[in-house]
């Protein structure tokens, strides 16, 4: 009985990952209209777009200068930033997805 219950914990699990991962898959970077410039920093910036087929769906879209990133040897810092959003729960900090 236990390992029943464990299993279907497992399941739902599983199922609720699935879920987070495919919450935005609709959604493509041609679909989003940029409204506002949130910030600016020394990587890029953070702008303030809306999903064009449902203005109630907006996102914070951060854009990153790749070549900037690369010449300055940084990238081990972007990739720590992307891991601590990726484990992050907070109402405070916004969730990662990728487009």
């Amino acid at each position: 009985m236990k390992l029943q219950m464990n299993r279907a914990a497992c399941k739902r699990a599983r199922i609720r990952k699935a879920r987070r991962l495919n919450e935005f898959d609709y959604i493509r970077l041609d679909d989003l209209d940029v409204i506002a410039t949130l910030g600016v920093g020394g990587f890029g910036r953070v702008e303030l777009v809306q999903y064009m087929y449902d203005k109630t769906q907006t996102f914070a879209l951060k854009c990153l200068k790749k070549q900037h990133i690369v010449d300055t040897q940084q990238q081990e810092h972007v990739y720590s930033e992307k891991n601590i959003m990726i484990a992050c729960r907070s109402p405070f900090i916004s969730r990662y997805n990728t487009l």
